[in-house]
């Protein structure tokens, strides 16, 4: 879909200027996001508990990195 279209042009761009290293945050409840970075070779590196607050819910997230 949309988000394998963006994650595609992203690592190319990446890549045409000679980036080795690209990181990304993403909330820990949004598995959908999750599994699609880790199918374009993304790796879990870290965490953030309390990230964002949105209302009264808060929420963590996930540090995840592609290194080249």
């Amino acid at each position: 879909g949309l988000g394998g279209e963006i994650a595609t042009h992203t690592m190319y761009a990446a890549a045409g200027r000679g980036l080795s290293r690209v990181e990304l945050t993403v909330r820990t409840d949004n598995a959908p996001a999750i599994g699609l970075y880790s199918r374009f070779g993304f790796e879990f590196e870290g965490s953030c508990r309390h990230f964002m607050v949105v209302g009264d819910q808060y929420y963590d997230a996930l540090l995840m990195a592609r290194v080249t």
